[in-house]
């Protein structure tokens, strides 16, 4: 298993894995050492079949990496688990978010990759070791589920000795993902006609009036952006809006997360207006992702995504999906 670190995104630049300190491995990152630990194991299985993580026999290799964000800080950890999915990670005390993980597995000239949102909070305490649960990643005809299972006495006993050898107390502390925002029933797709929007090939749901501008995170004008979206042609419609931090790091050599949702900035619901401006000023120079869904009662749209695509005489470029961005003006 490998610790490394690297920091989130500030402003527009990604930094790259910081070289500051070595990893800490086990034998350095005990209870007398003042570290405390967090374990569990990665079940990982392809089109139905329990499979290593690693290089396989036929030179096929599948890979798991989780993310964990220092809570005070922002700088961002991540740990590759063992070949058989075991993790036993040190950290040093405090607290921190698992923001989530990225799955994918190659095969020749074949590469593909998906990054998931979680955001638990994850507390780590000097001499005590946290198990979190155990991850179940399923990858079949490249979709990937993942579920986190409590096999707490079966994990436990198998990492027993990793965790006396470092002289650490266990301790179940299973993840509580971070709920989704708002309250409702039922959800329906965005371009249903009950909502009278019009889709298009780029637009599923709203299409944005402002913030626009350059690349897909325009500079706003203040930290208390307008952001403003043509309306529904259905009269007894309301909204809701969401804003997140949008994430970007390199977590290896050849890893990297592009656009990950982060924290929760702010959330407003059942607006009959087209348009909202967050209460608090956001933080300057951060980049943000937002949305937004239709409601009517207790039954909501999808949330609201953009696609585009970029055609180059030697390769292409292309993102579906997605929220819309912007970008806080420095100060």
């Amino acid at each position: 298993m490998r610790t490394l670190l690297a920091f989130g995104m500030a402003a527009s630049v990604v930094l790259l894995a910081s070289c500051n300190a070595p990893p800490v491995n086990e034998e350095e990152g005990t209870a007398a050492a003042g570290y405390g630990r967090l374990f569990g194991r990665i079940q990982y299985s392809y089109n139905g079949e329990p499979t290593a993580l690693g290089l396989t026999p036929l030179l096929n290799s599948h890979h798991v990496t989780l993310f964990l964000r220092e809570a005070a800080s922002g700088l961002v950890h991540y740990v590759e688990p063992e070949r058989d999915g075991s993790v036993s990670w040190p950290l040093k005390p405090g607290q921190y978010v698992l923001i989530g993980l990225s799955a994918g597995r190659s095969a020749g000239s074949y590469h593909e990759q998906t990054t998931r949102r979680y955001m638990a909070p994850v507390a780590i305490e000097a001499g005590k070791a946290v198990y979190i649960g155990d991850i179940r990643v399923e990858s079949r005809g490249g979709r990937y589920n993942i579920v986190v299972a409590d096999q707490y006495d079966e994990t436990l006993k198998l990492m027993q000795p990793r965790l006396t050898s470092g002289k650490f107390q266990p301790v179940k502390a299973l993840m509580q993902p971070e709920r989704a925002p708002g309250n409702y029933k039922a959800v329906q797709p965005a371009c249903a006609a009950m909502w009278g929007l019009t889709c298009s090939e780029t637009n599923q749901g709203v299409e944005i009036v402002r913030p626009v501008g350059f690349g897909s995170f325009p500079i706003t004008e203040s930290l208390t952006p307008m952001l403003e979206w043509k309306p529904s042609s259905q009269k007894d419609v309301a909204y809701d809006v969401v804003i997140y931090e949008s994430l970007s790091f390199e977590f290896t050599q050849w890893g990297s997360v592009s656009r990950m949702l982060g924290s929760r900035a702010a959330y407003a619901e059942g607006l009959t207006e087209p348009r909202f401006t967050p209460a608090t000023p956001l933080p300057p120079g951060k980049k943000y992702e937002w949305s937004v869904r239709l409601r009517r009662g207790d039954t909501v749209s999808s949330w609201s995504t953009a696609s585009s695509s970029l055609n180059l005489v030697i390769a292409g470029r292309s993102s579906s999906g997605r929220f819309f961005g912007f970008e806080t003006p420095a100060q």
